[in-house]
């Protein structure tokens, strides 16, 4: 997996894995990690209820995104128009 500077120093960047030794007490990182995992939870959960079709690992990204800066309503905007391209792409084969 690609590493992209800043985006994977984000607790939400490596959601879909992450299994931590049991028998460990859990770190700050841990805690960390867990709590990111938490909100995504959350976030996906809204994303269905709104039809989204974001995937958690986009959801991931998304989030990463925001935080290290981007606007989010210009993701939103480039979300959508990625969305036309392949709508339109897959139309035309």
């Amino acid at each position: 997996q690609p590493r992209l500077p800043g985006i994977n120093n984000s607790p939400f960047a490596s959601l879909a894995t992450g299994k931590r030794d049991q028998n460990k007490m859990p770190t700050d990182a841990d805690n960390k990690r867990q709590a990111a995992r938490d909100v995504i939870d959350i976030l996906e959960d809204i994303s269905k209820i709104l039809n989204t079709n974001l995937s958690r690992t986009e959801l991931s990204l998304c989030v990463s995104l925001i935080e290290n800066g981007v606007n989010p309503d210009a993701l939103a905007a480039v979300v959508k128009d990625l969305r036309k391209e392949s709508a339109t792409a897959n139309r035309s084969q």
